[in-house]
């Protein structure tokens, strides 16, 4: 009786570090509210606030939205901002979910969902991996370099997915940052694996330490120099983001 006692306690404590084991660590997260970012930002007439409608969890999210100006020459960027949350050599899940209102107008333009950045030393500050929306098909890039940090150049991965207007969307991100060939890139759309790359260079060969941004950066807008469609309003809400060291720990759906 006793003999059979120990061996239960030791197979319950094997299957409790298994359970351990397959958590990791949360560096941050964030669900809907403009505290725990280092800032928010609206440039010109845009602006990034707590919404309580609608939401995908809790009782908030954050809408960020930007209004055309055709006497603007500026940019459109309305996103919330966490510093040091990519760097070479780190390995990291990031997750979120999206969504546009019912009545977003389909156009093809892009509009910037989230994007790492930094200022590396060079004439501007530099993007790496961006994720945008155009027309109805969600698109993700990575930036490298071979010749040095202020030449990179993007591999872009255009129309992973297609997005439903009036519904939550979950984007997930595995980055293994690295400017060899040892790098890892994984793209997911609402939990379903959109894109998958091994032993490849994933970054600039910078340790600078990178800037998670998400929310609403309406690119085409300054980088074509006008708008397309009617709509010159634009609303996109964000929530539910967390990064981690692992997959259970980052899906939006799991906490």
């Amino acid at each position: 009786m006793r003999r059979n006692i120990c061996k239960l306690l030791a197979l319950a404590s094997i299957v409790s570090v298994a359970a351990t084991a397959s958590y990791g660590t949360v560096y941050f997260q964030n669900t809907g509210v403009k505290s725990g970012w280092n800032s928010t930002t609206g440039e010109h007439n845009g602006s990034t606030s707590e919404v309580t409608s609608p939401t995908y969890k809790g009782s908030k999210a954050l809408r960020h939205r930007q209004i055309y100006d055709s006497s603007y020459s500026g940019r459109y960027h309305s996103e919330a901002m966490k510093k040091d949350m990519k760097k070479r050599g780190w390995s990291r899940y990031y997750g979120f979910v999206f969504r546009v209102p019912s009545n977003w107008q389909t156009v093809n333009q892009r509009f910037n969902i989230q994007q790492f950045i930094a200022n590396i030393g060079c004439s501007s500050w530099e993007p790496t991996t961006m994720t945008w929306i155009k027309g109805n098909k969600i698109s993700t890039r990575k930036k490298t370099s071979s010749s040095g940090k202020c030449n990179g150049s993007a591999t872009n991965w255009n129309d992973l997915a297609s997005f439903s207007k009036g519904v939550w969307h979950a984007v997930i991100i595995r980055g293994v940052w690295k400017s060899d060939s040892t790098g890892t890139f994984k793209f997911w759309f609402d939990y379903s694996k959109k894109l998958e790359r091994f032993n490849t260079k994933t970054t600039l060969p910078t340790d600078t330490k990178f800037q998670f941004r998400i929310g609403n950066y309406a690119n085409d807008w300054h980088d074509k120099g006008f708008m397309e469609g009617t709509q010159g309003t634009r609303d996109i809400f964000t929530d539910h983001v967390r990064v981690t060291s692992s997959w259970n720990e980052v899906k939006p759906n799991a906490w």
